[in-house]
């Protein structure tokens, strides 16, 4: 089974998530971030078709969550074992997001079973970093 978790680095706690063995992506300097100021997309989530779409319309995301997948699935039948793969934004709730379900799509479609699981998606929006 493959565990995929998405989180945000500036929630108190975060370094906890990542105790234990995974596979960390880190996407705080990457994508398009929708929580700016003002935006539209900003109190809303990756599960949003709306953010969603906003995300994967950064030039290479498709292509860097596919290549991401192919990592995991390769492992994945090479080791046999379980595996666990963190994914990280800032706050945990636009970009971390619209990764794991991109990244589940991906495994989903090779017939590999996923859980997914969101730790920050439901916190409260954090202020946007200058």
């Amino acid at each position: 089974m493959i565990s995929i978790e998405s989180f945000g680095w500036r929630h108190p706690g975060a370094l906890d998530i990542v105790k234990g063995d995974a596979l960390v992506f880190d996407l705080a300097e990457k994508l398009h971030d929708p929580n700016v100021a003002g935006s539209p997309l900003q109190h809303m989530t990756g599960l949003d078709d709306e953010v969603y779409d906003h995300v994967m319309a950064t030039g290479g995301a498709r292509s860097l969550f596919a290549k991401f997948a192919h990592r995991v699935i390769t492992l994945h039948y090479t080791g046999g074992a379980d595996i666990r793969v963190l994914i990280a934004c800032r706050g945990g709730r636009h970009r971390s997001v619209v990764a794991a379900r991109a990244v589940a799509e991906y495994l989903e479609l090779w017939g590999v079973p996923v859980k997914v699981t969101h730790h920050h998606v439901r916190r409260e929006v954090l202020p946007p970093v200058a």
